[in-house]
């Protein structure tokens, strides 16, 4: 069952935008996963779909992307005009109040899509009419970029058996163990009522978590070509093993995918 918009309060998108303006360990992570593999670049117009405070939006905007940005809570519209206008000084960025179930009504093509963090939120009836629609509002040769947490295996099992046998240093990534990434903690904030995290306080929005397989088949049964499925948040080079060997490895998973015909 997928959830009211009510249920999304403004203490939750809070959250977000503090981690946001903080730059902590997870939104670095973030941001850089899902920016890397959608590459905007100035003039491209992109659809943001389930924006939130709108922080993929911002990142887009900052490189030049033509960005329209759609979410069914109203509070989480408001909250990404007043986060856009506080980081840029002014608002650029398109923003709607729309049901993911209604996007087809959307009346422009873009090149490229982005949902990060949503499809988790949804459930699968509600995400295989989504990509029904969605795909009518991207012209042939358009990009869509799908960020969602990983739910093609229990969180860390294989990294803690590999850990038991003594052989994750054998396979550490130095490039993701920068001392940056540990600036902020996931549970360090500047005031102690947002001390709570997504995870633990918010997990019943989590409806259904989405494996590799089910997004692959959804997306070929739609016109769509992957062209690559990553997982994120690495600390093992195991990680970077190609699809499907990779999802063992917990993180997040990055699907990247081309529209290829009408």
């Amino acid at each position: 069952m997928d959830i009211p918009s009510e249920e999304y309060s403004e203490e939750y998108f809070q959250i977000i935008r503090k981690r946001y303006l903080l730059q902590d360990a997870w939104m670095k992570t973030r941001i850089m996963d899902v920016i890397s593999s959608l590459n905007p670049s100035p003039g491209e117009t992109i659809l943001d779909v389930g924006c939130s405070v709108g922080t993929i939006s911002l990142e887009c905007r900052k490189r030049g992307a033509l960005v329209t940005a759609v979410d069914y809570s109203d509070i989480a519209i408001r909250m990404a005009r007043e986060l856009e206008l506080e980081v840029l000084g002014e608002n650029g960025i398109e923003y709607r109040s729309l049901d993911v179930k209604d996007i087809s009504s959307l009346s422009r093509k873009f090149d490229k899509v982005v949902t990060a963090d949503f499809i988790e939120h949804i459930s699968r009836e509600l995400f295989e009419i989504f990509i029904s629609g969605v795909k009518h509002l991207m012209r042939v040769g358009s990009i869509m970029v799908i960020y969602t947490p990983n739910g093609s295996v229990k969180p860390n099992f294989f990294q803690k058996f590999v850990r038991l046998l003594g052989l994750l240093s054998c396979f550490k990534n130095d490039d993701l163990k920068r001392e940056e990434r540990h600036s902020f903690s996931r549970r360090s904030y500047l005031s102690s009522e947002l001390e709570v995290t997504l995870d633990e306080k918010y997990e019943y929005l989590h409806v259904d978590v989405k494996t590799a397989s089910y997004l692959h088949e959804t997306l070929i049964k739609n016109n769509f070509k992957i062209h690559k499925i990553k997982v994120s948040r690495g600390s093992s080079r195991l990680q970077k093993l190609p699809y499907p060997f990779n999802i063992l490895w917990g993180g997040h998973l990055c699907v990247i995918a081309e529209k290829v015909c009408a």
